[in-house]
């Protein structure tokens, strides 16, 4: 089957890339258009260590599949692409656009990393955590005007270990949701499919959270819930905290947590060994 694949880069685009190159045609890979100025210093960023390589490119480049930039979901090059490199099916992950239906000139489906109808949005696995999930997963479904609300063709679920680092999350799902997606597009050409309606009253959203958005409940969380939450996503996300006197307080890394422990007022960090034993309902967490 001939594919273009829709993705803004990263490990998940990248994986589906390398997956689908090894059993179908992939006519092209679609990415947002970068600024100049970051294409000047992305290979300067990535030699001093401070960003990693550009996985879908390096994928890409490697398998010889062209790259293609647009400027939003709305730019009229978009469908006039799509007409010209003739594909059966377009496959989208972690796409920063919504793509108009009228831009589609073939069916379209999308790998998204969570259990749909579970978070769908631009940021599902800050939610994951924040909503204490224990168990995600991938789901690739169809491509409908509506973000992420198609019909479900296939969908993996599998365990959260408590306190997991989001980057090997994001890995997980980018290795399940490759070979998942595989699976989905050699379903559809053999035509064994068997798309599944969303249930509406099980959908949560999960929208982008601006950094230093206050996002932790101390009042309501056990020690064990905040530990795992902010744990989870450092250094991605840092919840802002203050001490007792209402100083901001900015920690690297979260180490651990103690429950029935002397009470400590929710929310508010106090000086510790090390670092700072920030209060919960229950306990409070280690942080340095």
């Amino acid at each position: 089957m001939r594919i273009v694949i829709l993705g803004a880069g990263g490990g998940m685009p990248a994986a589906a890339v390398e997956t689908l190159a090894a059993r179908h045609e992939v006519a092209g890979v679609v990415r947002p258009a970068e600024a100049a100025w970051r294409g000047w210093l992305r290979p300067a960023a990535v030699r001093a260590g401070l960003r990693p390589p550009d996985a879908l490119g390096v994928i890409a480049h490697r398998l010889c599949v062209r790259e293609y930039r647009i400027s939003s979901a709305r730019d009229p090059e978009l469908g006039a692409l799509l007409l010209d490199l003739r594909p059966e099916l377009v496959c989208i992950s972690t796409f920063p656009w919504i793509v108009p239906i009228e831009a589609l000139p073939v069916p379209a489906i999308n790998l998204h990393p969570s259990l749909l109808p579970r978070h769908r949005g631009a940021n599902p696995l800050f939610w994951v955590y924040h909503q204490d999930d224990r168990s995600t997963g991938v789901t690739v479904h169809r491509v409908t005007a509506r973000a992420d609300a198609g019909e479900i063709l296939d969908q993996e679920c599998f365990d959260l270990p408590r306190g997991f680092p989001v980057d090997k999350l994001h890995a997980e799902c980018a290795r399940r949701g490759a070979a998942l997606l595989a699976r989905t597009v050699d379903a559809l050409e053999a035509g064994r499919a068997s798309p599944t309606p969303q249930d509406e009253t099980l959908a949560t959203r999960a929208p982008r959270v601006q950094p230093g958005t206050a996002m932790a409940d101390f009042e309501n969380w056990g020690a064990e819930r905040v530990w795992h939450f902010l744990a989870g996503l450092c250094p991605r996300f840092r919840e802002p905290l203050h001490d007792s006197r209402g100083r901001r307080i900015v920690y690297r890394r979260v180490l651990g947590f103690e429950t029935d422990a002397a009470r400590l007022a929710a929310g508010v960090a106090e000086p510790a060994p090390g670092g700072w034993n920030l209060g919960c309902r229950d306990g409070f967490v280690k942080l340095a």
